[in-house]
């Protein structure tokens, strides 16, 4: 569903941003 996309968008940015952080 829609809302199971946009989950998955979310936890994947979200991992994205904690990368960026430790590679800073």
């Amino acid at each position: 569903t829609f809302g199971d996309f946009l989950r998955k968008v979310i936890s994947e940015t979200s991992r994205g941003h904690e990368q960026d952080e430790r590679f800073t």
